[in-house]
């Protein structure tokens, strides 16, 4: 059990943070994915921008305070993920800039707040997702969670989408883990800009250990620092991700969003 579920060392992760700004998009990042986090009192939500070969960049990682449970009104954080939806972030190569393509939000907490929420966005956009430590797919397919009087799926419910996090959690992990060689850059290289030591401590937050349960051994992910908002955000990005199918773009799709960009 010990390898890929072990946690990444965040020391080596802050000392090599790359100098581009937060906010844009570096050349090579092509199209953009947001997780989002629900908390009491915030959202937390990372954008990062994904190229050829699975590299990626976190583009920006904010804290939106305010009551999660209020939808609408001033002090709520809702309408500031309404923002980031329209939010242009420039690029660094050419005169245009990127949205986020799709966000996927958490649905653990206040869930129904949430689920108001995306109701209100462009279904291709945002959805709404579940984490699952036993599910074998960075996602799956989703079920609609509202229903009519008489107990059956609404046709245009909601969808709430499974999410593996486990397994993209030891996805992620293993690419945290990767030393370049050189000028060559590993299959799902992960960059980040000047973020504080914080958000290394959160992305590393937790590690598989085996646990004894009704007499068999289980191994589960806990926490060994008291913080993993940023991990599960970026659980949520790669959520995004994998819907759209980046993975499996060939040269053909992956110039045609340069060609966006350029």
């Amino acid at each position: 059990f010990r390898g890929d579920g072990d946690a990444p060392d965040w020391t080596r992760l802050y000392e090599r943070r790359s100098d581009y700004p937060i906010g844009t998009v570096p050349e090579g990042g092509l199209i953009l994915f947001a997780g989002a986090d629900v908390q009491k009192d915030r959202i937390e939500v990372e954008v990062v921008a994904y190229g050829r070969r699975m590299q990626s960049w976190s583009v920006a990682y904010r804290v939106v305070p305010g009551d999660t449970s209020q939808l609408d009104g001033p002090g709520s954080p809702w309408r500031q993920l309404d923002e980031l939806l329209g939010e242009v972030f420039p690029h660094a190569v050419g005169d245009t800039g990127l949205r986020v393509q799709r966000l996927a939000v958490d649905a653990g907490y206040n869930t129904n707040t949430v689920y108001q929420w995306v109701r209100r966005q462009a279904a291709n956009r945002v959805i709404a997702v579940d984490g699952r430590d036993t599910y074998q797919m960075i996602i799956g397919q989703p079920k609609a969670v509202d229903f009519t009087e008489r107990g059956r799926r609404k046709s245009r419910s909601v969808k709430l989408w499974p999410v593996g996090s486990s397994l993209a959690k030891t996805e992620l992990y293993g690419w945290l883990k990767q030393v370049k060689a050189g000028d060559d850059v590993p299959f799902g290289w992960c960059n980040f800009p000047a973020y504080n030591d914080e958000y290394f401590r959160q992305l590393t937050a937790e590690e598989i250990v085996p646990r004894v349960v009704k007499g068999y051994r289980k191994l589960h992910w806990e926490k060994v620092y008291n913080r993993n908002e940023a991990l599960d955000c970026r659980v949520y990005a790669r959520a995004a991700a994998a819907l759209e199918g980046i993975v499996r773009w060939g040269d053909g799709q992956w110039e045609e969003q340069g060609g966006e960009v350029g």
